[in-house]
């Protein structure tokens, strides 16, 4: 992690990841540590999940909770959701942009990390937004410039964008973090909040269940029966109660605990984001990875993560039907 010079000049932060999944706030927990370390008084500001595991983490820090975007995946396409919750994302930044000038007043906040947050900027501070996905990719194109346009004209609005990668060509975010248009824009390398243990293998699988729904529970649901027999420990990454009868579930670990139960696993099954793939890529664990259905940057990162680490990655595609997925993981697993 590199950052710049100047955040030693900050004295409050305010930092806030989107709620989208648990990635944008696993990543920003070593920018948290950072700054902590560093003397920097931290404000942890988000909703839903993403709040609960920063709460979970850093217990001692104050957090607020703000408009979430609250978006649902009720159709395979990813246009046709983001099409249709359009307006509502809209109102929900501008919700954010009042909650966050509150923020701002209440504890004197001179710098904002905003992890995909567009809503959360503050004309009085420094603001930055800490995005991979430069770049919408879709396989119209006239749409993903469409697109494109809109995000950078987003992410213009901060002074800085922070890009979680290494420099191109040794990026894994590939095309999705080309930004030859935003001059202000800067790599800070990988973030990752996990360190490579040399431990022994303690289990045979590890599944890491995280994302919107219904898409985590889909899959949660497949991936209970075909694994049913088998030596497994699933992450189930919810809030909610413990299901009864089942050891081998467990819905939430802290940062230290998961990266033991990673690096005590022989393969870890999970969704292909990038946070995701940061911390595979880290600690060198080999994975099948499993795109969600519609997202095109999770499809895209998969197939790059792929070609580019065949030794550590194999891909599957989340089929229709349950059985089809169900008969590819099992050969797969039984030749890693």
């Amino acid at each position: 992690m590199i950052l710049p010079e100047w955040i030693s000049s900050s004295r409050i932060v305010l930092v806030a990841p989107l709620n989208w999944g648990l990635g944008h706030a696993t990543r920003c927990i070593p920018i948290i540590q950072y700054l902590i370390e560093n003397g920097k008084r931290v404000i942890i500001a988000s909703d839903g999940d993403a709040l609960q595991l920063l709460k979970e983490e850093f217990p001692d820090l104050i957090h607020h909770e703000i408009p979430g975007y609250d978006i649902h995946y009720k159709y395979p396409s990813m246009v046709a959701n983001m099409l249709l919750q359009s307006w509502k994302m809209i109102t929900r930044v501008k919700a954010e942009r009042k909650a966050t000038h509150q923020l701002v007043l209440k504890h004197n906040v001179d710098t904002i990390l905003s992890d995909n947050r567009y809503g959360v900027r503050d004309p009085s501070c420094k603001n930055v937004i800490i995005c991979h996905q430069i770049n919408i990719l879709h396989p119209i194109k006239a749409f993903a410039k469409m697109a494109s346009a809109i995000n950078h004209r987003w992410i213009n609005q901060f002074h800085e964008c922070w890009i979680p990668d290494f420099p191109p060509p040794q990026g894994i975010s590939g095309e999705l973090s080309r930004a030859q248009k935003l001059h202000h824009s800067r790599f800070i390398e990988v973030l990752t909040r996990f360190k490579p243990m040399d431990m022994p293998i303690d289990r045979d699988i590890l599944v890491i269940l995280s994302g919107p729904e219904p898409s985590r529970s889909r899959l949660e649901n497949i991936l209970l029966k075909t694994l049913d027999g088998m030596d497994y420990l699933m992450i189930r990454g919810v809030p909610s109660a413990q299901i009864p009868g089942h050891p081998n579930l467990q819905n939430f670990m802290t940062a230290h605990e998961l990266n033991r139960a990673i690096c005590s696993s022989r393969v870890v099954i999970c969704r292909s984001g990038y946070t995701s793939l940061m911390d595979l890529i880290k600690l060198k664990k080999k994975a099948v990875l499993i795109p969600t259905p519609g997202q095109v940057e999770q499809e895209y990162l998969a197939r790059l993560a792929e070609k580019r680490y065949n030794s550590y990655f194999n891909v599957l595609k989340e089929s229709e039907t349950a059985g089809q997925l169900i008969q590819q993981l099992t050969e797969t697993l039984s030749t890693i």
